[in-house]
């Protein structure tokens, strides 16, 4: 369980930090990715909250 949400927290931030880091701020675009990441994040992460 803690890798599972240890990758979707790493890559939420790699999202975050890529726009800080290019100066790039899309309010959009960085919503979308983040939605994105965290339904996918909670998909992966459900089954194994419901089995334990």
């Amino acid at each position: 369980m803690l890798m599972i949400m240890s990758l979707v927290v790493g890559t939420l931030c790699l999202i975050l930090s890529r726009s800080l880091f290019h100066g790039l701020r899309q309010r959009r675009v960085e919503q979308a990715q983040l939605g994105i990441g965290l339904t996918g994040g909670a998909l992966v992460g459900l089954p194994v909250v419901v089995v334990a």
